[in-house]
């Protein structure tokens, strides 16, 4: 090491007989100056230096000061790069030369980081190239490159649809550079987009379309076996034109039937033993009846949840394992055909349909002991219509639910028929806002039936309307005010019956029957329809009854009730 000051002395010794004193120094100086300059680019310096050099030749370090803060010490090359800086920020600092003496020289620098300059995001379109035919509907993966000048992270819109020109969109803020859809229609043409977007900006990629393959099979299709199964599924049929028909079908897999997609008629589930329909899972478009029956073993329905329309009926019937109607719930709101719920012993929820506005056909609920309640906020029109000479123009139905409770119909407006009969334990009826029923109004043999609420507002037909209220061993009112005129009227054997109001009647064309209610005894709402009936020379029968008036006793107010 050297000192700032240097003293040589040469002693003579004494027996040299002289002496000498002459002291030389020599100074240490600190490096030389230098200059700095920096080059910003986006938010990234590069500091740079002219060298330093020390006039004893000893080595030169750096260390780098950035708004008073040192960032590095030691350094021995001329440039320094700092990245990712503050935007619209201005920095001073400065370049410390040192020797190993630890004597400095300094030089200082300023810089200003500007406004981020950002380039919109690029995308480019993988996987599937335009224009190409996929060999699958399902499990359809889109695949992108996103890439941004700035490194700014990157976030996706899926979009894609049917017509190039509004495309539906499957994703946003989606950070994935792939988006797998689930599944596709056979045979359709679908196109996709994507747009990137970083902190500022965004672009768009091409649209690219492809289409989905399809594989028809022309006319009915039947499958009783095994075999006929795996042939099946060989062929990888994903549309049948005719009815699809799954009969006597021993084995309880149904996994071959996956590649269906489209069946133009008919699907029949009957006689299997299947315990689910999971086969059936693609199944999307069907042109006929679901017919699902006298299958022993099958739960649920969960198979069927991708149908969206049943475009003519619904026939659930002797499932005995059934629990719900679970996998119909995407169901069109019109049903053109006929609804028939019957036999299934452990079904207890049908609130599935509750999506039906309108049936234009039948609506049966029958002989399902396990069902507690039938609960269609939205059915506003069954319009049964005739099929065959039993059951002439059968609307609604509702009949032999052994454990039905309740009856909740509150937005139906209008029924063809209606009958609820033999709901040994429904207690309850509710059509609040009924107006019309064409034919027959049937309310029979619920014996526990104790309220009937709504009708206010019906009003009969002359021509062919049917009123029955028998049977009903706890009712104890019978309240249809709105009801002007009628075929045929009964009214009998409701043990507790104490009222009928049927104040707006006009005209019954047939017959009108009271019969065997133990303790009626009060008419009085009907004084005034049999002023007109004993002019018309018609008879309002009344026998069995606690008091049992004739017509003209009815039509005075002393002898309308006991």
């Amino acid at each position: 090491m050297k000192t700032t000051y240097t003293f040589i002395t040469i002693l003579a010794l004494s027996f040299i007989g002289c002496s000498n004193d002459d002291d030389v120094i020599i100074e240490n100086k600190p490096p030389t100056s230098f200059t700095v300059t920096t080059e910003v680019i986006n938010n990234d310096v590069t500091i740079s230096w002219t060298e330093a050099t020390d006039p004893e030749g000893e080595q030169v370090t750096y260390e780098i000061i950035l708004n008073s803060e040192s960032i590095s010490t030691n350094e021995e090359n001329t440039s320094y790069q700092i990245d990712d800086l503050s935007y619209e920020t201005s920095y001073q600092g400065s370049i410390i030369a040192k020797d190993t003496d630890g004597l400095t020289t300094i030089s200082g620098f300023t810089f200003s980081i500007g406004e981020k300059n950002n380039t919109p995001p690029t995308i480019e379109l993988l996987g599937i190239d335009n224009g190409e035919v996929i060999q699958q509907f399902t499990n359809i993966t889109l695949t992108w490159k996103g890439m941004d000048q700035e490194n700014d992270p990157l976030r996706y819109i899926v979009r894609f649809g049917k017509n190039p020109e509004s495309l539906g969109t499957l994703a946003v803020d989606y950070t994935e550079e792939n988006y797998t859809i689930d599944y596709l229609t056979t045979g359709e043409t679908y196109y996709w987009q994507i747009s990137a977007f970083d902190s500022q900006m965004r672009s768009s990629s091409e649209i690219r379309g492809f289409k989905v393959y399809e594989k028809v099979f022309e006319g009915d299709y039947e499958i009783k076996n095994l075999q006929e199964m795996e042939a099946f599924a060989n062929a990888g049929y994903t549309q049948v034109t005719g009815n699809f028909s799954l009969i006597d079908y021993a084995d309880p897999n149904s996994e071959g039937l996956q590649s269906l997609n489209k069946i133009n008629g008919n699907l029949i589930i009957q006689g299997t033993n299947l315990s689910d329909l999971e086969g059936f899972k693609n199944v999307e478009i069907m042109q006929g009846n679901l017919d699902i029956r006298n299958n022993d073993f099958i739960g649920n329905l969960e198979g069927l949840r991708r149908i969206k329309k049943i475009s003519k009926g619904l026939f659930i019937l002797r499932n005995p394992l059934l629990i719900n109607l679970t996998g119909i719930e995407n169901i069109d709101f019109t049903m053109d055909g006929y609804v028939s719920i019957i036999e299934n012993d452990s079904l207890s929820d049908i609130s599935i349909l509750e999506k039906i506005r309108v049936i234009n056909g039948f609506f049966w609920v029958a002989s399902n002991i396990s069902l507690t309640s039938i609960i269609l906020p939205n059915l506003e029109e069954v319009n049964g219509n005739i099929f065959d000479e039993v059951f002439h123009s059968i609307g609604l139905l509702i009949r032999g639910n052994f454990n039905l409770e309740s009856i909740q119909l509150p937005a139906l407006i209008k029924a063809s028929r209606a009958e609820i009969i033999y709901n040994p334990l429904t207690t309850e009826i509710n059509m609040d806002t009924i107006t019309t029923i064409e034919n027959e109004l049937s309310i029979s043999r619920n014996r526990n039936l104790i309220t009937i609420n709504g009708f206010q507002n019906l009003v009969g037909n002359s021509e062919s309307f049917f009123l029955e209220i028998s049977e009903n061993r706890e009712l104890e009112h019978i309240v249809f005010p709105s009801i002007n005129s009628a075929d045929k009227i009964l009214i009998a054997q409701n043990n507790k019956l104490t009222t009928i109001q049927l104040n707006g009647l006009k005209n019954v064309s047939t017959g009108f029957d009271i019969l065997n209610n133990e303790i009626l005894e009060d008419y009085c709402s009907l004084a005034s329809y049999a002023s007109i009936a004993l002019a018309e020379q018609k008879e309002i029968t009344t026998e069995g009854n606690l008091y049992n008036p004739t017509t003209e006793m009815i039509s005075t107010r002393e002898g309308c009730r006991l």
